[in-house]
This record gives structure tokens, C-alpha cells and sequence, in this order.
């Protein structure tokens, strides 16, 4: 409302407003909330300003944490767990995407890649490879799994075929 009390039309960020700029809105639109240091209406995490309907705040889409588009190539930063790649966000070595909660999640710490929590497709470990019944990464002949310092596969000893250990026995 104006001096003579005139009713004026609210920036199209705002749901409610004291005037009719941009930095007058008291509260916002769908999507938005109200930032009190610049007195705008800010989009929410996960959303981003439509470029042609200033009021509207869109979804990023399901891979992106922020956005400049709804499209998977408009990421402009990444969830937990992945990282940005041109503007696509990709699960990093060691994780997964996971379809129902559209997330990297971490795999086994002995998986490289891995279709899901628990199997996995490659092993980290150079002297590893992956169970075809488990999915679990299984140290190659000759050597033994560390599961207390090194957490690695070990050679064994010379004089050893198979071991399950560091003894020559």
C-alpha cells in the first residue's frame, strides 16, 4: 500500500509484501523463503529461480543439491557422496546410486565400484578379486587379508602355496 493508501501490486517473488519492490516482501511463494539480511525471497535448497516466471522456484533435479536448471547437465553443486563433473554430479569411486532414496551411498571399504551396499564390482585392492557367489573382494592366491593394520591383501611368505597369515607355517 502506497502514502495515499493505494494498493500496489507485490514483486512476483513475493506472496505478501510493504511495497512493490523486490526487497519488500513479507512473506514468500512456494519453494522460497524470506531472508531477512537482504529482505528477499531466497529460493529453498534443492530449488532454483525459473528464468521465465521470476515468482516460481523449481526442483534441481534428484542428482543435484544446487541448480541452474531442471535438467541432470544443470548441477551446480553435488550431495554427499558425489561429485560434479561439467555440471553432472556423479557417484564417486566407492559409492553407489541408489534408485529409492536417489543418493550415493558409500560401498564395503573393499570395493572400488559395487552394484549396492553389499557387492561389489571391483576391488581397491590390486591382489583382489571380486567373489562371483559372495560379491565380496577375496585376497588372490598367494595371499592373506591384514584385517589389523594394513587392511590389504599381503603377500605370503616364500615358502607358503596358500596362507592365512604372516607365519611361514
Amino acid at each position: 500500500m502506497t502514502e495515499d493508501f493505494q494498493c500496489v501490486k507485490c514483486n512476483p517473488t513475493c506472496r505478501t509484501c510493504s511495497g512493490a519492490n523486490e526487497n519488500q516482501c513479507i512473506s514468500c511463494n512456494n519453494h522460497a523463503t524470506f531472508d531477512a539480511a537482504s529482505s528477499k525471497c531466497i529460493c529453498d535448497a534443492h530449488f532454483f529461480r525459473n528464468p521465465n516466471n521470476s515468482s516460481e522456484c523449481l526442483p534441481c533435479h534428484e542428482t543435484c543439491s544446487s541448480c541452474i536448471g531442471t535438467q541432470i547437465d544443470s548441477c551446480s553443486t553435488c550431495y554427499n557422496g558425489a561429485a560434479l563433473q561439467g555440471s553432472k554430479c556423479i557417484c564417486k569411486s566407492n559409492y553407489f546410486y541408489d534408485m529409492p532414496s536417489k543418493k550415493c551411498i558409500k560401498c564395503l571399504d573393499q570395493c572400488s565400484t559395487c552394484a549396492n551396499s553389499a557387492t561389489c564390482l571391483s576391488c581397491i585392492d590390486i591382489n583382489a578379486t571380486v567373489s562371483p557367489t559372495t560379491g565380496l573382494c577375496l585376497c588372490n592366491s598367494n595371499f592373506y587379508y591384514d584385517s589389523l593394520q594394513a587392511k590389504t591383501c599381503i603377500t605370503c611368505s616364500k615358502t607358503c602355496l596358500e596362507c592365512s597369515g604372516s607365519n611361514d607355517n
